[in-house]
């Protein structure tokens, strides 16, 4: 009397293990950046509110909030009345700050702060990403630029330049 086979061989379990193997390897890095890229969202979401809020100020005082061509950390509360001026266009009056709490390019800048500054007629917002997702340069728009308009906060020497992405008008 014959037994009818219960279970797997070796070699099929080896062929399974193998498959589950390579489906790992190939899936794994997409799976842990996932935290990373909906950070780097959500700092994009952070900047568009930012710039919508600069715009307010520059509807309300027709001017857009001067810093005198200095990077202000956007926080609340500050030393420059019209950053500070900036929160209040934001729920409960405090700008959104860096999903992570990460130094932004240079370390002797606060952590976990978007930056902002006047420039020419318009101003600039920054944010530094986690991955590559988004290019070097200023994003205008809808029009991704060379690292234009030159600015001190963005230099080779700086890590994070990379994934430097900012706003500007």
């Amino acid at each position: 009397m014959k037994f009818p086979r219960r279970g797997f061989s070796l070699i099929e379990l080896l062929i399974v293990i193998t498959i589950i193997g390579i489906l790992v390897v190939v899936f794994l890095p997409t799976i842990t950046s996932g935290p990373a890229r909906a950070r780097d969202a959500q700092r994009v979401s952070d900047v568009a509110d930012i710039s919508n809020a600069v715009e307010m100020f520059n509807q309300d005082h027709e001017a857009y909030p001067n810093t005198s061509g200095a990077w202000v950390p956007l926080e609340t509360p500050s030393d420059n009345d019209d950053i500070t001026a900036i929160a209040a266009y934001f729920d409960k009056g405090v700008t959104p700050t860096d999903p992570r709490g990460e130094t932004l390019v240079e370390a002797s800048l606060d952590a976990g702060m978007y930056y902002y500054r006047d420039y020419d007629n318009g101003f600039i917002v920054v944010a530094n990403t986690e991955t590559d997702k988004f290019t070097d340069g200023y994003y205008s728009g809808g029009i991704l630029t060379v690292p234009t308009p030159d600015t001190t906060l963005a230099t080779a020497d700086n890590t994070g330049d990379d994934n430097l992405y900012a706003y500007y008008k």
